[in-house]
C-alpha cells in the first residue's frame, strides 16, 4: 500500500509555443499539477522550445476536458479511469487570477448591478439604489426608495438629459424612475 502507482501519460497542447514531444512518460501517481508544470518547463528548457529561457510559465492540466486539481492517482480514481491506460494530459498556460481595478464602496451588500453610458446603477440589501459616475467612480446619487432589499435594477432608456431605470425589491414592488443627468434628484 505504500507504493505509488506509475502512470503512463502523454502531454499535448494547442499552444504551439509550448509543445513538447508526444512520447509517453512514466509519472508517479502522487504527482501534483504543480509538479507536472515543472516537468513541462524542464522539457521546454531541454528542447529550447520556450520563447524565453528565463520564462517559467505555470500550466493547468486537463484530463478528458476536466481540470486536474488533485494528484494524478486521485483524479483517475475519482473518475474511474484505469491506471493501466495511457492518460492524455492537455496543458495550457495558467491565467493569473483577476485583480480588481477599482472598487465602489457601498454601506451594505450589493444585490443588483447594471451599467450603461449613463452610469452604473446598483441596488443594495439596505433598500437603497445608487447611481455611480463611470469616469470618476464617484457616487452621483443615493435613493432610499424601497421598503425591502433591492433585487434587480436596469436602465430602460438612456438619453440626454433624461434617463429612465427600473428597480424591483423584496417588498414586492417594481418602481420606474426618471433621472435628469444634470441633477442630483429623481
Amino acid at each position: 500500500m505504500g507504493e505509488t502507482a506509475q502512470i503512463q501519460a502523454k502531454f499535448f497542447t494547442k499552444d504551439e509555443r509550448y509543445s513538447v514531444p508526444d512520447t509517453p512518460f512514466s509519472i508517479a501517481g502522487s504527482t501534483t499539477p504543480e509538479q507536472l508544470s515543472s516537468l513541462i518547463n524542464a522539457l521546454l528548457k531541454e528542447s529550447s522550445a520556450s520563447p524565453d529561457q528565463d520564462e517559467q510559465p505555470a500550466f493547468d492540466f486537463l484530463i478528458n476536458g476536466e481540470l486536474l486539481r488533485l494528484t494524478l492517482e486521485e483524479h483517475l480514481e475519482s473518475k474511474e479511469i484505469p491506471q493501466e491506460t495511457i492518460v492524455h494530459l492537455e496543458y495550457l498556460e495558467k491565467c493569473p487570477p483577476p485583480s480588481p481595478v477599482d472598487s465602489l464602496i457601498h454601506d451594505d451588500w450589493v444585490s443588483a448591478v447594471h451599467a450603461s453610458e449613463a452610469g452604473i446603477l446598483s441596488g443594495c440589501y439596505d433598500n437603497t439604489l445608487h447611481i455611480w459616475d463611470t469616469t470618476t467612480g464617484t457616487r452621483r446619487l443615493t435613493i432610499p426608495g424601497h421598503l425591502g432589499p433591492i433585487k434587480s435594477v436596469e436602465w430602460v432608456t438612456v438619453a440626454e438629459p433624461l434617463c429612465t431605470f427600473v428597480s424591483t425589491s423584496h417588498d414586492e414592488t417594481a418602481m420606474l424612475w426618471q433621472w435628469n443627468r444634470h441633477s442630483v434628484y429623481v
